[in-house]
């Protein structure tokens, strides 16, 4: 068992559940009624065309939205309406898309404020935790973050958010603008996040990415899911691979 499997074992294994959930800016109702579930250990993609409201579905979730209606759970914990730093520390972790890191501090250093702003493990074992699995960045350590390339810096934001010790990850957009390669690389990333219990929830444009990773798949479409199931009945269905452009 390696340090990341270990620390799993003080993860406690809880689902996220939304229900109903509705947001909008301004007078603007862009969700329109979503329900969507994620289970401990398992990941579950978001699919959709820019402008579906993938996006905006992660930030209602966090509470970054100005407005919302509907019901967010972790577990038994009622999350709607509270804080999004409430939120982070209940156990779900949002990772946006872009850079988002500390570019004019080293690896290490970003690492080092997202644990003390979260987690109290010692700094030293959740290193180790976080290093099983993003051996890449232990050679990076000590570069700052601003000078990494796309790959190592999307392997940062996981790993900081790694070391809030989530429940649930949000993923926004992962692969985006990032090489082939890199994108077979972090599909084995998720993967190895996933064995340790952690739910992760994927919001991708790019749909072969999250069907040759997910177990089951929501497809939204301006603000609504218009169908949802196992990636198998999915990718079986030509009108929703002809939206999603695999057709």
């Amino acid at each position: 068992m390696n340090h990341a499997t270990a620390h799993a074992a003080t993860r406690l294994s809880t689902s996220l559940q939304v229900d109903g959930l509705h947001a909008f800016y301004g007078r603007s109702h862009i969700l329109q009624g979503l329900t969507l579930c994620v289970e401990a250990g398992e990941v579950v993609a978001l699919l959709g065309r820019n402008g579906s409201g993938k996006t905006t579905t992660f930030r209602a979730i966090v509470g970054l939205m100005p407005r919302t209606e509907g019901s967010v759970r972790l577990g038994d914990r009622a999350l709607s309406g509270k804080s999004t730093h409430y939120i982070a520390r209940s156990g779900v972790a949002y990772v946006p898309s872009g850079r988002r890191s500390f570019g004019q501090m080293t690896v290490k250093e970003n690492l080092r404020i997202a644990h003390e702003e979260h987690s109290k493990t010692r700094l030293s074992r959740a290193l180790n935790d976080v290093l099983d699995l993003f051996p890449a960045l232990h050679s990076k350590l000590n570069t700052r973050a601003g000078v990494l390339s796309g790959g190592e810096n999307q392997m940062l934001k996981m790993a900081c958010a790694f070391l809030t010790n989530p429940s649930v990850l949000l993923l926004d957009e992962p692969t985006e603008g990032l090489a082939p390669l890199v994108v077979s690389e972090l599909k084995e990333h998720i993967r190895t996040l996933a064995t340790t219990g952690v739910g992760i929830l994927i919001a991708e444009q790019n749909a072969r990415f999250a069907f040759g990773l997910s177990q089951r798949a929501y497809v939204l479409n301006k603000g609504f899911i218009q169908l949802s199931g196992s990636v198998d009945d999915l990718s079986a269905n030509e009108q929703i691979l002809s939206h999603l452009g695999l057709g």
